[in-house]
């Protein structure tokens, strides 16, 4: 399947407060960070609903995250880490998608009305790689917001929807 994505909010539970101290490290944690801040990381899980509007640019898409890793940081950049990855665990994310949303938003449509879930006969499976790039603003004492840039976006659904990559 055909989607694109710039960026992803990415729910984070276990590891948020040593993100939000790795990106105290630069200027101000809660504004894009320099490149070197960045966390390389890979989300895998799937898209399980519609969550936002068409604003004409993108709709937001609900993501069941059920792996997410980080890589460590290079050689010589700053990181609170160290040679390691922060370890994170993230449940759920909100995917902006832009290219491929009308097609995606057929696929969950369902008797003309929208569900936060849809069940697994219409998820569509995703691997989304890219950069944590800042936080989002929010740390409701259980998960923190995360922005992460998305760099790659692979996305496949079942054979039956003609959503199959």
């Amino acid at each position: 399947m055909n989607i694109s994505s710039n960026f992803l909010l990415l729910h984070v539970k276990e590891g948020r407060h040593e993100l939000f101290d790795h990106f105290s490290l630069g200027e101000n944690p809660l504004h894009s960070c320099s490149e070197e801040l960045r966390v390389p990381v890979e989300i895998r899980g799937y898209i399980d609903g519609v969550c936002g509007n068409n604003d004409g640019i993108s709709i937001e898409y609900g993501v069941i995250v059920t792996n997410v890793e980080t890589e460590p940081p290079l050689e010589g950049e700053p990181s609170l880490s160290g040679p390691h990855p922060i370890r994170i665990s993230a449940e759920s994310a909100m995917l902006d998608v832009k290219e491929g949303r009308h097609k995606l938003l057929r696929h969950f449509r369902r008797n003309g009305h929208r569900s936060p879930s849809y069940g697994e006969e219409r998820r569509v499976q995703v691997v989304i790689r890219g950069y944590i790039d800042c936080n989002a603003g929010y740390n409701d004492n259980v998960s923190a917001g995360y922005s992460v840039i998305v760099t790659d976006l692979q996305a496949s659904g079942p054979a039956s929807s003609g959503l199959v990559a």
